[in-house]
């Protein structure tokens, strides 16, 4: 995958995972404690300037109660990966 493609994926799994979270009813604060981060760094994957791990994608999804797999269905939709 190429720089800018990686770029626009991540920018588009850090709005996902926001619209996740403010559906959820938390704060940026809130989800940082619950995965015993700091809240930069957990606004850093929002806002697409840090990458996420697998792992720390499915612990994210459930400190939101959502499943992952909806998540990264989304973002394989919105990211017009198919040819």
């Amino acid at each position: 995958m190429d720089t800018k493609k990686a770029k626009k994926a991540y920018d588009i799994l850090g709005a996902l995972l926001r619209q996740a979270r403010n559906s959820a009813g938390l704060t940026q604060d809130d989800v940082a404690a619950s995965l015993n981060v700091d809240r930069r760094h957990y606004g850093r994957i929002e806002s697409g300037q840090s990458k996420i791990s697998v792992v720390r994608l499915i612990e994210v999804c459930q400190v939101f109660g959502v499943n992952p797999g909806d998540i990264v269905t989304r973002l394989y939709e919105a990211s017009n990966y198919e040819n």
